[in-house]
C-alpha cells in the first residue's frame, strides 16, 4: 500500500501592519484514491519567520507578526508524522505587504502674516511622528518660492531623529532613513523677499515610500502652509530701540521669554540706525533650551539670518557704531 499523495494550498491578507498577527488559512487534503486524516507538521513560513500547527487539528489558521516591512512571501509546508502520507508543499506563495502605521506630520510658520520689501523671513519647519511604528524612508521637499533670495537653513534632531544634513542652501530635499517614534526634526528657513511681491506662499511636505510601507494616520498632516502678505506692521510687543551712540548694550530678559516661546524662532530684538533695520535677535525654546540667533544686515542691504546660539545666563547684545552724515550708522553686533 503506498502512501497517500496531499496537496496544499495557503490564502492570507495582502496587506498588514507592521507587527499585528497576519492570520493565514491553509487547506490540506488527501488526494484520491487516498483516504484518511493527516497527522504531522503545518509550517507558514516566510524568511526567518515562521508559525506551526500541529495535525490534525480543528484549527485551519497560522498567525505571523512580521516585525520590518516590505512585501513578504509567504509559504506552507506539510510534514507528515508517520508513512501514511506524502510530504507536501505550496506551489505558489501568498503575497503580504507589511507596512508602518505612524502618526507623521510637518508645520510650518514664520510667525508673522505680513511683510514689507526686502524683509527677512525665518521659517521654522518641524517634522514630528507620534507613532505607533518608526517610520522609514520619508523625505521632507520645501521648494522655497521665487520671491525669496538668499535662502539657508539648518536642522536640529531630537527624540531619536538624526538630519541628513546639519545646513544647507535653497530649496530643502532630504530622505530620512527612519523617523523614530517621538521623533522630531526641527529646520530654522531663512530668506530675504525679492522686492515687493503681494504674496509669498510657502510650503512644506512629507513624501512617504512609493511602495506603500508606510501609512500615515491622518494624510491632512503631511503639508504644511505659510502664506504671508505685503504691508509688513512690526507690532509684536517686543524691543524695538534706534542706535543714537557709538556702543551699546541690551541684556535679553531669557526668563520672561522663556514663557512664551516655544519651537517656532521668534523675533524678539529689533534694532535700527541712520539707514533702518540693522539687526534682529530671534529666539525659540528647543528640547528644553532657550536659543538665540541674530540677523545683521549684510553689504547688500538685506539682513542675513545667523547661528543658534544657547546661553548659561541672560545673554547681553552689544554693538558698535559709528556716526555718519545723518547719524549713525552698524558696525558690529554680537551675544555674550
Amino acid at each position: 500500500v503506498n502512501a497517500a499523495n496531499t496537496t496544499l494550498s495557503l490564502t492570507g491578507p495582502a496587506t498588514i501592519a507592521l507587527n499585528q498577527p497576519a492570520s493565514y488559512n491553509f487547506a490540506l487534503s488527501v488526494t484520491a484514491p487516498g483516504t484518511g486524516i493527516p497527522a504531522g507538521l503545518l509550517t507558514v513560513q516566510s524568511g526567518a519567520q515562521s508559525c506551526q500547527i500541529t495535525l490534525p487539528s480543528a484549527s485551519t489558521t497560522c498567525a505571523i507578526s512580521f516585525t520590518s516591512v516590505g512585501q513578504k512571501a509567504v509559504s506552507a509546508s506539510f510534514a507528515p508524522s508517520n508513512s501514511d502520507f506524502v510530504a507536501s508543499n505550496t506551489t505558489s506563495n501568498v503575497s503580504t505587504l507589511v507596512f508602518a502605521s505612524s502618526d507623521l506630520s510637518v508645520t510650518k510658520t514664520d510667525g508673522v502674516g505680513s511683510y514689507r520689501p526686502n524683509d527677512l523671513l525665518v521659517y521654522t519647519i518641524i517634522v514630528r511622528n507620534g507613532g505607533i511604528d518608526a517610520a522609514p524612508q520619508i523625505r521632507l521637499v520645501d521648494g522655497v518660492p521665487a520671491s525669496l533670495d538668499n535662502v539657508a537653513w539648518t536642522c536640529a534632531g531630537s527624540g531619536g531623529a538624526i538630519c541628513p544634513a546639519a545646513g544647507g542652501v535653497g530649496s530643502i530635499s532630504q530622505l530620512y532613513p527612519l523617523v523614530p517614534v517621538n521623533g522630531q526634526l526641527t529646520y530654522t528657513l531663512s530668506g530675504t523677499v525679492n522686492g515687493a511681491p503681494s504674496s509669498i506662499v510657502n510650503t512644506a511636505s512629507l513624501q512617504l515610500p512609493i511602495d506603500g510601507t508606510v501609512v500615515a494616520n491622518t494624510p491632512a498632516n503631511l503639508t504644511a502652509t505659510d502664506t504671508n502678505l505685503l504691508d509688513f506692521l512690526f507690532a509684536n510687543g517686543f524691543e524695538d530701540q534706534t542706535i543714537n551712540a557709538a556702543s551699546g548694550s541690551f541684556t535679553l530678559p531669557s526668563e520672561a521669554l522663556r514663557s512664551v516661546l516655544n519651537e517656532t524662532a521668534v523675533q524678539v530684538f529689533s534694532l535700527s540706525d541712520s539707514k533702518g533695520e540693522a539687526l534682529r535677535v530671534y529666539a525659540r525654546v528647543l528640547a528644553g533650551q532657550l536659543q538665540y540667533a541674530l540677523a545683521v544686515r549684510g553689504s547688500d542691504g538685506h539682513l542675513k539670518f545667523g547661528s543658534w546660539q544657547t546661553f548659561d545666563a541672560e545673554p547681553t547684545l552689544q554693538w558698535r557704531a559709528e556716526r555718519g552724515v545723518v547719524g549713525f550708522v552698524l558696525l558690529s553686533a554680537e551675544l555674550r
